[in-house]
């Protein structure tokens, strides 16, 4: 008769994450929302009906963008204000990145399948392509983050690794915007 082996699963170390590291990524944001209405408003060729349609579905679609980056945006700081030793404190501002990353998730993929749904015209094409690239890196920040607070609040770790996917992928987010403020032309 055999017996059957179990490992005990080595907990994680606690790395702390230090909250400075976010004020970086709310300005990246804050650029790559300002480069999405760029495309909008600097649009070639403002009289072909076609790019006005677009620009108006579009419109619509990057306001919503934007209205997810401003709550992201509003977070930051206030989390950036706790302090790594302060247990309670920093477990409640887990806890709150949490619930809004969640949100943000959600919220965005509504925002992608609205872009995804707009056809622009043969000029937009590829500045629409890049920023449907910039709308799914964001959308992967914000599911990188939903990790970092998910393992921070419910195991009581905290692991970088997440955080740092997040970051990289809206500093990623960013430059695809300015990539289609590039294609989008004079």
């Amino acid at each position: 008769m055999t017996t059957a082996q179990t490992s005990i699963p080595i907990p994680r170390r606690r790395v702390a994450v230090r909250p400075q590291v976010w004020v970086a990524v709310a300005l990246i944001l804050v650029t790559g929302s300002a480069a999405a209405i760029t495309i909008l408003l600097l649009a070639s060729n403002r009289t072909d009906p076609q790019v006005v349609e677009y620009r108006q579905s579009a419109r619509t679609v990057i306001t919503g963008h934007n209205g997810l980056a401003r709550r992201w945006n509003e977070f930051v700081p206030r989390f950036n204000e706790v302090p790594t030793f302060a247990k309670p404190e920093l477990d409640a501002a887990m806890a709150d990145g949490l619930t809004l990353t969640t949100v943000l998730v959600r919220d965005s993929q509504a925002v992608l399948n609205g872009w995804r749904r707009i056809v622009p015209p043969e000029s937009l094409t590829e500045a629409h392509r890049l920023g449907l690239a910039a709308l799914e890196a964001t959308q992967d920040g914000y599911i990188a983050y939903e990790s970092y607070f998910r393992y921070a609040s419910l195991d009581g770790f905290l692991d970088g690794t997440y955080a740092d996917i997040g970051r990289e992928k809206l500093e990623e987010a960013a430059l695809l915007w300015d990539q289609a403020r590039l294609a989008e032309g004079p």
